[in-house]
């Protein structure tokens, strides 16, 4: 259940500590702040902590860089005389963040990660330079390097003696460092060494009830109890597994008791920070993440955030009927809704069973992005699952995407226009972007049968040894090249060697036992063939219902002179349903002519 939740969660949580869960600055804000500034606003803010030597330095650095903005061209020796002023005041955000920013332009990154990380190693107990380096090496992947400058960072920290000082200062570089290094170490897969270093900081006041450090603490046991131990020393032992389930479970009913006390007061819970949480209690089925979004509710009915997670929540529990509810309700409760409303409510009316009105609200949505190719192919697949063929063609005939010709082909087929239906079959097959692997295993199958169908019978077969060729030993191909030859009352040798190789294989298939009791029948072995066929008919509880097996049934109890079991094949061919098309106009005459009534 965990192969992918820890990496997408500590996504979450990434996005949270660097962007709106604390009051800190990252690089990337820090640049995108400074730009907004008016020149001459450098130089009016005064900003605390802010230690500068000399105004002579900031001058010397800002009559460099006002050349570079000038001729936009950097020298070695420029960037070196920035780096050595901000080496002598590592303190000063502006200095950085205009550095920062016409490094970016400048398409500098790699020595800009590099400089920042040499000044970050140069002064552990600037933590600003040591937050930019960090984001800096993680925007290059290269998590590891990050990680290292943390831990010097935060060992600093930890032995300050004004540790809860630094703490104190803002923006909050300290706390970010620590934070940052708990959460990249989580993402390296090193849940132990996250959990302990939260355990240790948890216990400072100021980290005392941070639901940041609890949501990360989720995280790293259930990461951690995927890979742990079942086994026991003794029985009245708790195994390493059992161990992190009850740390889990004692957390979450931590975490939840503080969301619980937040609305307690009137307050909502802000569920975009505590998102990645409550998404990894809703997958492990703890019982308490739809009580937080209703506990928001009954503080304020008219929540819409609060609605969306709702209805967000009920589709990862499977109960999309319930969360098109709650959609049919914030669409009451809201105007002007955006695109994705429109998406989501009609992807939980799809799931929901309830696929017209599904194709209605994406039809509307469709009004807001005529454009849109994925949302016609979506309307035409809601369709397609309705059998409305034709109305599902016309959706997706004209659209450019190889799933789009893959449905019309499928359309066509059961539409009975296999030359229309190879047209597009082939557009798929011949398309670039359609060669790797996307296509089903049976679909070079159905574009056979559509060439068969149109009497392109070379072009079937040359499909079917085509499959062999990149599959010798690939059951479906051995059996409709056999089939396909018995069919036509062909090659019938090579056939019965193709059908026997594909039974060898799977020998309880139903479909290639029909095609070895076909393959007798053409060859007028009828009592042969009524053993393959009472087979094939025989694993009908367990498949779908094949018109075909009872249709072949019935022409082989005929050849044997056996009328009414031919008769009674027959009619449950016509009566029952059938996912593949068959002719039966073909066999009520084969009724009429054995005497049978309809």
């Amino acid at each position: 259940m965990f192969v992918h939740l820890p990496e997408k969660s500590l996504i979450l949580l990434s996005v949270t500590v660097c962007g709106f869960f604390l009051c800190t600055v990252s690089a990337s804000d820090i640049v995108s702040d400074t730009q907004q500034e008016e020149p001459d606003a450098v130089w009016d803010v005064t900003l605390p902590e802010q230690e500068e030597r000399s105004i002579e330095n900031n001058t010397a650095f800002y009559a460099v860089l006002n050349e570079l903005s000038r001729t936009r061209s950097f020298t070695d020796a420029q960037i070196k005389k920035l780096f050595e002023v901000l080496d002598k005041t590592p303190d000063s955000p502006f200095l950085a963040a205009n550095l920062l920013s016409e490094l970016r332009l400048n398409n500098k990154a790699g020595l800009l990660t590099e400089q920042f990380s040499a000044l970050a190693q140069k002064h552990p107990s600037r933590f600003m330079l040591t937050a930019i380096a960090a984001d800096l090496l993680q925007m290059q992947k290269r998590n590891q390097d990050a990680i290292a400058l943390l831990r010097k960072a935060a060992d600093y920290l930890m032995a300050a003696e004004n540790r809860d000082e630094l703490l104190h200062r803002k923006p909050n570089y300290a706390e970010y460092i620590l934070l940052k290094l708990a959460i990249l170490l989580a993402m390296e897969k090193d849940y132990e060494s996250s959990e302990k270093l939260i355990q240790r900081i948890a216990s400072w006041k100021d980290f005392k009830d941070n639901l940041f450090l609890k949501q990360l603490s989720l995280i790293n046991y259930a990461a951690m109890r995927k890979t742990a131990s079942d086994s026991r020393f003794l029985w009245i032992f708790p195994s390493e597994k059992e161990k992190m389930r009850e740390k889990f479970d004692r957390t979450a009913e931590e975490y939840l008791k503080e969301l619980a006390a937040i609305q307690e007061k009137g307050k909502n819970v802000d569920l975009r920070k505590n998102n990645a949480a409550l998404s990894l209690l809703a997958l492990e089925k703890h019982s308490g993440t739809d009580s937080v979004i209703l506990g928001n509710l009954l503080n304020n009915p008219a929540d819409t955030s609060s609605m969306l997670s709702l209805a967000e929540h009920y589709m990862r529990q499977k109960e999309p009927a319930l969360a098109a509810r709650v959609w049919k309700q914030i669409f009451r409760m809201t105007q002007n809704q955006p695109l994705w409303f429109y998406l989501a409510y009609g992807n939980a009316l799809a799931a929901a069973g309830m696929t017209g009105e599904a194709v209605s609200l994406y039809e509307l949505a469709l009004l807001m992005a005529p454009a849109d190719n994925n949302l016609k192919l979506r309307i035409g697949q809601l369709l397609y699952s309705e059998g409305k063929y034709q109305e599902a063609l016309n959706a997706v005939r004209e659209l450019p995407i190889p799933a789009a010709r893959y449905l019309a082909a499928l359309c066509c087929h059961f539409l009975g226009k296999p030359e229309e239906s190879l047209k597009f079959f082939k557009a798929f097959f011949e398309s670039p972007q359609d060669t790797g692997g996307s296509a089903p295993d049976y679909m070079p199958f159905l574009y056979a049968e559509n060439a068969e169908k149109a009497k392109k019978y070379r072009l079937a077969e040359q499909i079917a040894r085509d499959c062999l060729k990149k599959n010798p030993d690939s059951p479906d191909a051995l059996n409709y090249l056999g089939y396909t030859f018995a069919e036509r009352n062909t090659n019938l040798e090579e056939a019965e060697k193709l059908i026997r190789r594909a039974l060898k294989l799977k020998p309880e298939n139903r479909d290639y036992q029909d095609s070895m009791a076909w393959l007798l029948y053409r060859r007028k072995q009828y009592k042969e063939a009524l053993e393959w066929i009472e087979k094939a008919m025989s694993s009908e509880p367990e498949k779908a219902f094949s018109a075909t097996v009872y249709d072949h049934a019935g022409d082989i109890y005929y050849a044997l002179g056996d009328r009414k079991n031919a008769v009674r094949c027959w009619k449950e061919a016509v009566t029952n349903y059938s996912p593949e098309p068959v002719d039966i106009s073909k066999i009520l005459k084969k009724i009429k002519d054995a005497g049978g009534k309809w």
